[in-house]
């Protein structure tokens, strides 16, 4: 039994795809630079770990805010799509 994929389903799944990629690196790149960055500040200044701390603490908030945008405009296009198969 063949299965036959609709352009529209290709699409799809491509989307899903790229909104991963998008907010896995929303997840990644803001911690990895706030852990170079907190590291060789507390080197520098003698801190240690409390500008590591600080940083990941932005960083975490940074990501958290910036994944709820992207989804929450995801799920705007999802709605309007949606909207107007009916």
């Amino acid at each position: 039994m063949e299965k036959n994929n609709k352009p529209s389903e290709i699409y799809n799944w491509s989307n899903g795809l790229n909104l991963f990629a998008r907010l896995s690196g929303w997840i990644i790149a803001p911690v990895l630079l706030a852990v170079f960055v907190g590291g060789r500040l507390d080197a520098r200044y003698g801190t240690a770990p409390w500008l590591l701390f600080l940083l990941m603490a932005i960083a975490f908030v940074t990501s958290m805010a910036r994944m709820i945008i992207i989804s929450l405009r995801e799920f705007k296009k999802f709605d309007s799509k949606k909207e107007e198969e009916k």
